[in-house]
């Protein structure tokens, strides 16, 4: 499959086979990777930033705000399990905020002082 870039035709973007032109994909490349130093230049960006940055920070986000992970995992074309292992960090405290709103079931367990009501 070849995706090309919005409204130049004859641009190579991406390819996801085996059978391609190097040089071409590596000419596309290069300008790809200028263009986005010069984005970053006229941004007044001077520190080393990369799209794959972006896209972290994005998830990283998402998940802070308790955004479906299934829907996520979509929408950054990655499968949920490589969220949840990529983002532990944020999925472990998100995972505490959810069980904390968990109401208490009632039932009292005993402990060594007394018992503590669940």
């Amino acid at each position: 499959m070849i995706l090309r870039l919005a409204g130049h035709q004859n641009s190579l973007f991406f390819v996801a086979s085996d059978t391609y032109d190097t040089r071409r994909v590596s000419y596309v490349n290069k300008k790809i990777q200028t263009s986005w130093k010069n984005a970053l230049t006229r941004a007044g960006i001077t520190r080393r930033l990369r799209p794959y940055d972006l896209r972290h920070n994005f998830i990283t986000q998402a998940l802070q705000a308790e955004a479906d992970i299934k829907s996520l995992a979509e929408i950054v074309g990655s499968r949920p399990d490589t969220i949840m292992r990529h983002y532990q960090h944020v999925s472990r405290a998100l995972h505490k905020k959810t069980v904390a709103k968990i109401p208490p079931l009632g039932i009292r367990i005993p402990k060594k002082k007394g018992l503590e009501k669940i």
